[in-house]
């Protein structure tokens, strides 16, 4: 689980200065929690990984779930996209 945490924050890109805004809860994911949650492509992916985390993130009171797939490498972000606007931000200079 550690590993899917470091590759979080390196995926969200967490800034210094977040870090009191930011609340998030990782916990291995369950398909029979939400399994429309997510697209067919998606939940294909979903069914060949071994090993599955989901992440809650609370950020100034908006949440977000992100699904990772673990292969004992790295982990991989499965939902959202990786290249969703809403995975890529930067941190202010000097933070």
């Amino acid at each position: 689980m550690n590993a899917v945490i470091e590759q979080f924050a390196r995926d969200k890109n967490l800034c210094n200065d977040e870090e009191e805004q930011i609340k998030f809860a990782i916990s291995p994911y369950k398909e029979s929690k939400d399994p429309s949650q997510w697209t067919d492509e998606i939940r294909k992916s979903i069914t060949a990984c071994q090993e599955k985390y989901m992440v809650n993130m609370d950020y100034k009171g908006t949440q977000s779930i992100y699904l990772y797939c673990y292969d004992g490498q790295i982990p991989k972000l499965m939902a959202p996209a990786p290249d969703s606007s809403e995975n890529r931000k930067n941190c202010s200079p000097g933070k």
